[in-house]
């Protein structure tokens, strides 16, 4: 009988050591190969998922740590880039420390960025777009964005999105976004038409 015993506490334990090893070396390098893949694909507008922005959705400019968590979580971040705020004219303004092309390489995570043969400017543009799109719509009495390059400067008004997409609000529903906001963007005819129309250039 108690051999038996031995055999099954002996069985028990290569059991133990049979799933610890399974654990390190299967499920968690998996688990943290998802994990990196998901924050690679946060940093593209084409890929970040929605619900990784929609936690700061407010009503209100003035909750400064909101809206600069916000655009810290959106395509072409930098640790550098400074914040300005307008309460009296509801504006925000970017300050990047690099110019426009250099800030766009932070939204190339892979080879396939590129599979639509965009121009290196449009990389940058799409990420403006995604990112005044977000604000505007994330945000709701943002009524002006300036993002500030060491070589350029953009103005965009809640105004034209809200006349390009009739309703911002209907944007923050997970689907929506993606189709009205995400693929679209990934047209490159379409990136350069509507920055020229929505964009202000300095």
């Amino acid at each position: 009988m108690k051999k038996i015993k031995d055999y099954w506490i002996l069985g028990l334990f290569i059991a133990g050591i049979a799933v610890f090893c399974w654990i390190q070396l299967m499920v968690l390098p998996e688990r943290h190969q998802a994990e990196e893949r998901y924050a690679q694909e946060q940093l593209s507008p084409l890929t970040q998922d929605f619900n990784y922005i929609a936690e700061y959705e407010s009503d209100y400019l003035g909750d400064n740590s909101n809206t600069f968590n916000l655009f810290r979580s959106l395509p072409m971040t930098q640790d550098e880039m400074t914040f300005q705020l307008y309460p009296e004219e509801l504006g925000v303004e970017i300050h990047y420390p690099t110019t426009l092309n250099e800030s766009a390489h932070s939204t190339i995570t892979t080879d396939r960025d590129n599979e639509y043969g965009q121009k290196e400017e449009n990389i940058a543009y799409r990420a403006l777009l995604y990112n005044t799109t977000a604000a505007f719509a994330l945000i709701k009495n943002i009524n002006q964005l300036t993002f500030e390059f060491q070589d350029s400067r953009f103005d965009f008004k809640r105004s034209d999105f809200e006349s390009m997409y009739s309703n911002l609000d209907q944007l923050l529903d997970e689907d929506t976004w993606i189709q009205k906001v995400q693929q679209p963007l990934q047209d490159d005819q379409y990136v350069e038409k509507i920055f020229k129309e929505l964009a202000i250039v300095h």
